[in-house]
Order: C-alpha cells, then sequence, then structure tokens
C-alpha cells in the first residue's frame, strides 16, 4: 500500500472509499476544512461593518469639502477668529465693568 491510500497504482483502497464516504456524508459534501468557513458565517462582514462604522464616526468631526481655495479659506478663518477674539475682548471688559 503506497502512502496515498490505495493499494495499486490509481485504485483507492477501501478504507480510504470508505473515509470519504463519511467526509461526504457528515459534512453534507464538503470538506472539513472548507465547511469551517461556511459555518463560521459572517465574519468578514461584521469586520466590514464595524470599520464603516468607525470610518464614519472619525469623519464626523472633519469638514466637508466646500469648494474654497486656500487663500479663501484663510480669508474666511481669519474673518471667523477676529469676530471671536472680539467677543471674548468684549466680554472680558464686561466681567471687568461688573467688579
Amino acid at each position: 500500500m503506497n502512502p496515498l491510500g490505495s493499494d495499486r497504482a490509481g485504485t483507492p483502497s477501501s478504507l480510504s472509499r470508505e473515509w470519504d464516504a463519511w467526509l461526504r456524508s457528515s459534512n453534507k459534501g464538503c470538506l472539513p476544512l472548507r465547511c469551517a468557513s461556511l459555518h463560521g458565517g459572517n465574519q468578514r462582514e461584521l469586520a466590514r461593518q464595524k470599520n464603516m462604522k468607525k470610518s464614519q464616526e472619525i469623519s464626523k468631526g472633519k469638514r466637508k469639502e466646500d469648494s474654497l481655495t486656500t487663500s479663501q479659506r484663510k480669508q474666511r478663518d481669519s474673518e471667523i477668529m477676529q469676530q471671536k477674539q472680539k467677543a471674548a475682548n468684549e466680554k472680558k471688559l464686561m466681567q471687568k465693568r461688573e467688579k
């Protein structure tokens, strides 16, 4: 008998035939290693959904593309910062007057 489980070249032994039959009947026609992926289910799908949710949470705080050039964006941001600074200075003046 050779190591591949056949008595003669090309003819499987009865043990090999029985083993193949048992594998087919017990695993509904698939080999044990392949059945793990079928029964393991949706691990890849769950990981994909988790990653999508995580990336959405990360990008939630980021600004959307507003189609402004760099100089326009800098100008807009400087105006906003000047307004905030002015409001903060007025707030400090009001607090000093109350004391």
